[in-house]
């Protein structure tokens, strides 16, 4: 998509966020709030204003050169990797398909 708008100066971005606080989802308890923020590597919820300030970003004209991208708004989950891919591994010589069930028994 940002390939057919640049033509017209248009940006096509997106924002992608994290957890985040909302009305659905409150501030819990220290413990749960720990569990939810385990892989976290800022250790915190996003808050509404995170998302709002990376939205102002990329339609504001310091990100006029930004086109075609997702920024992650998640403290850096995506960054740290919350899958132990080696865990999900066949075993040597095995092919697995994408559509196996690939969550270890």
């Amino acid at each position: 998509m940002s390939i057919e708008w640049a033509q017209y100066d248009i940006r096509t971005n997106a924002v992608a966020p994290g957890v985040t606080l909302n009305v659905r989802r409150p501030l819990g308890t220290a413990e749960e709030e720990n569990a939810l923020t385990a892989g976290i590597p800022m250790a915190r919820r996003g808050e509404p204003e995170d998302i709002a300030g990376a939205a102002i970003f990329l339609v504001s004209d310091m990100a006029k050169m930004i086109s075609g991208q997702t920024l992650a708004v998640d403290g850096g989950f995506l960054s740290a990797g919350p899958f132990d891919y080696k865990r999900f591994a066949p075993p040597p010589g095995e092919k697995r398909s994408a559509w196996v069930e690939t969550v270890p028994q």
